[in-house]
């Protein structure tokens, strides 16, 4: 297990980029700023991710979509960290090239009459 993850992180209020956290679920509820988190594999484009994010974000007050999928449905609500693992289950940073990829997939997207950055082409595999 390594010390810390590099990832590429999705903020609700729109801050976008590659950041280094510790490995450890405390530093994951503390970038989402959550008290409960979901960490599903997902794909992004071609290749499967791990999806850190905001399982309480339904039940919260002005849910934001971060995620969509290809035809534009919500996928994923609120701040979220984008990670890989290995083949033991644990976490994994990111290269810098897999980060550019899913940094290619972050586009403005409309919801309602806002305009914000989201992830899009994510799916259940």
């Amino acid at each position: 297990m390594t010390d810390q993850l590099t990832g590429v992180y999705i903020g609700k209020n729109g801050v976008v980029g590659t950041v280094t956290v510790d490995n450890d679920m405390k530093s994951f509820y503390k970038l989402l700023d959550v008290n409960c988190i979901q960490m599903p594999r997902r794909r992004i484009g071609d290749q499967i991710f791990r999806i850190v994010y905001d399982e309480e974000a339904l039940i919260r007050r002005d849910p934001v979509v971060t995620a969509i999928d290809p035809m534009g449905y919500p996928m994923v609500f609120n701040s979220l960290f984008i990670i890989s693992d290995d083949e033991k289950g644990g976490f994994k940073s990111l290269t810098k090239s897999q980060c550019q990829k899913i940094m290619d997939y972050i586009r403005p997207c409309s919801e309602g009459d806002e305009v914000r950055m989201m992830l899009t082409n994510v799916s259940y595999r």
